[in-house]
């Protein structure tokens, strides 16, 4: 057989010497001393039991792929077999594999997977081409992993399938065992892109596009509906000059010059609505004046999704009046009420915010107009949608009748242009910070616009409106401050509210709410603390800082994190000094200020943080008189901050 030549098929290598290209028999294996990796020098070799391919991953990322470390370097017979499998493997889809070039991320995620196939291998005391191989053994570990991992190892054997025996030594599993592995690796994938959330940029834009739409819409809003009214009234205005007079002929009567009626052109700059129909790309026609009411119906809806977790279900099928509103410690709450399905008898309680109410009052506003166009028996209906679709207008005659109008994206295009971003580098490594299982495909790829589904809204805020500190953009936390304030107060576990509210209805977006806040912290905690660009201080933060492994942060330690808070191992909560790990109740806010953090054992403090701090706390102070009592306490806590400034900086100068 003769020799022929492989090169690494990675990403992210242009500007670094790459990787040797491989050359050898089909099917045969690399000498121990094969460099795989270099940095300006050789790095790794074949042989080794870490390959380095920090160089070529994105950004300078971590990017090491660590072989032992699962079997926590006991290098016995059996594990250094199981070893060369994973090496084999990895080395297949790096050098053999020509489908397509992997990221250094995606190695990462391709050796997390062999990982728990190691450790399930050592168990049953076989090897990794063993569990491959066999059909039952290999159901047998599907059935007993996580369903995320399924898919991984449904795109390893795919790689491996379309390499061939011949290529890889190993006899991939029946078809018919492949098939099952496929849907349920498509069925996990489906619930993945349920689960993605929104990155907070992206998210702030929507929800200030969404908003801009809304008031617009609300300043004209008198004049708008007058027009609609007046438009379904008389059939001959704002048509065509030519459309009056066929609808005179048809109907009989007589159509002279004065019998003429304004053309929609006319209407529009008679009522000052030229310039609404020119921003927002309507038709200036009565159709037109047909899809600007759909148009705000749709943002409402959006509106309603983004301030209070409902499904698009639940949202759909809601029936007005359905807003409660009342008055608790001089403070206005906002209740929706609403049935849970189409067709479901029970209904429920969601809480929303002010903007959610907004949202709602506009909706039904433009709902009680659509009915009172409709037949006298249309318009006495009793059960009444939110959204009935603004085809049932007199001058349209193409709606569904009485039920709630599909908001179908292809019929929205124009809307959904002005209203999404354009995803962007940094909203991409936001996402994988905050989603780091899913494996993002093409419809996420930068530059290309945001692929919403309104699914997100759910899961973006049951991760954002949290006190976590998982949100840092600034405008994303005024847009939802009120809001975390409902839901931080309502749906917190333990609290009658929340049984009242919630009931025994699973699938309410409280109970989302409540499994999610320990995810968020521990989100934010990855982020603030253990991916932080920023030298931590502070007992627990200076612990992080003192220990290297964890800035080598791979997916393996941030989903063991991720359970360890999920268990309530684990807390954190952001603070005006930097971050708590607290777990369970403060026992020093109740005693001291804003210092109580400074030689707390669970503290993150960043200088960053102190900075702005020791600024407010130096303003504030200058509001007492100097020998005032509260003076003296004010002054003392900045003192107090001011010396842990010093000690910080004396620190940073000496390393």
């Amino acid at each position: 057989m003769n020799n022929q030549m492989w090169e690494a098929k990675l990403k992210n290598d242009e500007g670094h010497q790459a990787p040797d290209n491989f050359i050898g028999e089909e099917g045969a294996k690399p000498n121990n001393d094969f460099i795989v990796s270099y940095n300006n020098s050789v790095v790794s070799r074949y042989e080794d039991m870490t390959w380095d391919y920090t160089a070529y991953s994105s950004h300078g990322r971590y990017g090491k792929l660590i072989f032992s470390e699962w079997c926590e370097n006991d290098l016995t017979s059996k594990n250094k077999s199981i070893i060369d499998e994973i090496k084999w493997i990895l080395f297949l889809l790096i050098y053999i594999q020509d489908k397509n070039r992997l990221s250094v991320k995606s190695l990462q995620e391709y050796l997390y997977c062999l990982i728990f196939l190691a450790k399930y291998a050592a168990k049953k005391e076989i090897s990794i081409t063993k569990v491959l191989s066999n059909s039952l053994i290999l159901l047998d570990y599907i059935d007993n992993t996580s369903k995320r991992r399924v898919i991984k190892i449904n795109s390893l054997l795919t790689h491996l399938v379309f390499l061939g025996k011949e290529k890889t030594g190993i006899s991939i599993l029946g078809e018919a065992t492949y098939s099952v592995l496929r849907n349920k690796s498509q069925d996990y994938a489906d619930q993945c892109k349920q689960r993605t959330p929104i990155p907070s940029r992206i998210y702030s834009e929507i929800i200030n596009a969404l908003t801009m739409q809304l008031n617009g819409y609300i300043e004209i809003s008198h004049v708008y509906e007058t027009l609609v009214i007046d438009c379904a009234n008389d059939h001959f205005l704002g048509r065509t000059i030519e459309f009056q007079q066929k609808k005179a002929k048809r109907l009989g009567i007589p159509f002279t010059s004065t019998d003429k009626r304004s053309t929609f052109s006319e209407l529009l700059d008679e009522r000052g609505l030229t310039e609404y129909f020119t921003k927002n790309e309507l038709t200036k026609s009565v159709k037109g004046l047909s899809k600007g009411l759909s148009e705000i119906q749709l943002c409402c809806k959006l509106l309603i999704h983004i301030y209070s977790g409902m499904r698009d279900k639940e949202s759909s099928y809601i029936q007005f009046p359905c807003l409660e509103s009342f008055t608790e410690n001089h403070k206005e709450h906002f209740l929706i009420n609403a049935k849970t399905t189409k067709l479901g008898k029970k209904e429920t309680k969601w809480v929303t915010s002010k903007q959610g109410a907004k949202a709602i009052n506009v909706a039904e506003q433009i709902a009680e107009i659509i009915y009172s166009l409709c037949s006298s028996e249309e318009k006495n209906a009793k059960t009444k949608y939110l959204f009935i679709s603004a085809g049932n207008l007199p001058f349209v005659n193409a709606g569904n009748g009485l039920f709630p109008r599909s908001f179908h994206k292809t019929d929205f295009t124009q809307f959904y242009n002005r209203i999404l971003p354009i995803i962007n580098v940094e909203d991409m490594r936001e996402l994988e910070q905050i989603s780091p299982f899913y494996e993002y495909g093409d419809e996420f790829a930068i530059g290309a616009q945001w692929p919403l589904k309104t699914h997100q809204f759910r899961r973006s805020l049951a991760l954002y409106a949290s006190r976590s500190g998982l949100v840092s953009l600034p405008s994303l936390r005024r847009q939802l401050q009120h809001i975390t304030q409902e839901m931080s107060e309502y749906y917190a576990r333990g609290s009658a509210w929340a049984i009242n509210i919630i009931g025994d209805y699973k699938e309410h977006f409280g109970t989302e709410f409540q499994n999610t806040q320990s995810e968020s912290q521990a989100l934010a905690y990855i982020s603030h603390v253990l991916l932080s660009d920023e030298a931590l201080f502070g007992a627990h933060g200076t612990f992080i800082s003192r220990n290297p492994s964890n800035a080598e942060f791979n997916i393996q330690k941030r989903e063991d994190t991720i359970k360890r808070f999920k268990k309530g191992e684990m807390a954190f909560k952001e603070t005006p000094l930097g971050g708590c790990a607290k777990t369970g109740a403060c026992d020093q806010k109740a005693m001291r200020s804003i210092i109580a953090c400074i030689d707390c054992k669970d503290a993150v403090i960043k200088p960053s943080k102190l900075d702005n701090l020791i600024n407010v706390q130096e303003s504030f102070t200058n509001n007492f008189e100097k020998n005032s009592y509260a003076f003296k306490l004010e002054m003392a806590d900045l003192e107090a901050l001011q010396a842990l400034k010093t000690k910080i900086d004396n620190k940073s100068l000496v390393s």
